[in-house]
């Protein structure tokens, strides 16, 4: 006969979490230390900016900078304000707190959050970046060169680009299909290579 063992049992939560690593702040803590002793050697100029830095020089000695990790932006104040401006002269006295504070765990809710998110989205400097797999499936995409003459093309184009807008004159796809242009755009285009080629 079996007994009632309930009393035993894990709640929901608990089982919810059984199959969830749990975090390392320590080594979060690492990681962020590791980007900022990087930024000061690109500060001091010892190696290059290759792979991307947290900062930019601006006129007059400014410094903004923008602590990252893994491309996720890490906040020095409560405020979110896109950078932290400071100066050449201070950006070694900033960084070397910066450090100080991650080690004594000051930014643990931030990197927690950072490193145990799941597909992040975030904007990079060239504009918004996607969450993984929400890209254009292989071979569903329009291609490289316009083709205004094919109705299916023509209809996937409207799909992605949608209507033109009102104010153009005569609409055309431009010669990649990525947006709406004046037909008479292309004529000028087309007008000028043919005599560049000829």
């Amino acid at each position: 006969m079996a007994r009632d063992y309930s009393a035993f049992a894990a709640s929901d939560d608990e089982k919810a979490l059984a199959d969830v690593k749990p975090f390392d702040a320590s080594k979060g803590r690492d990681q962020l230390i590791a980007r900022i002793d990087r930024t000061l050697k690109q500060l001091n100029g010892e190696i290059g900016l290759q792979g991307g830095s947290d900062f930019s020089r601006k006129h007059h000695n400014v410094i903004h900078y923008r602590p990252t990790l893994k491309g996720q932006r890490i906040y020095l104040t409560l405020d979110s304000e896109e950078h932290f401006a400071t100066t050449t002269s201070k950006m070694p006295g900033l960084l070397e707190q910066f450090r100080k504070d991650v080690e004594a765990e000051v930014y643990d809710d931030q990197i927690k959050h950072v490193l145990t998110a799941t597909a992040p989205t975030n904007i990079a400097p060239t504009g918004k970046r996607k969450a993984a797999g929400t890209g254009t499936p292989r071979g569903q995409g329009l291609g490289k060169v316009s083709r205004p003459d094919d109705p299916e093309w023509m209809a996937k184009f409207r799909e992605k680009v949608g209507e033109p807008d009102p104010s153009i004159v005569d609409p055309v796809p431009n010669s990649k299909g990525t947006k709406w242009v004046p037909r008479a755009n292309t004529l000028r285009g087309q007008s000028a290579a043919a005599t560049r080629y000829s």
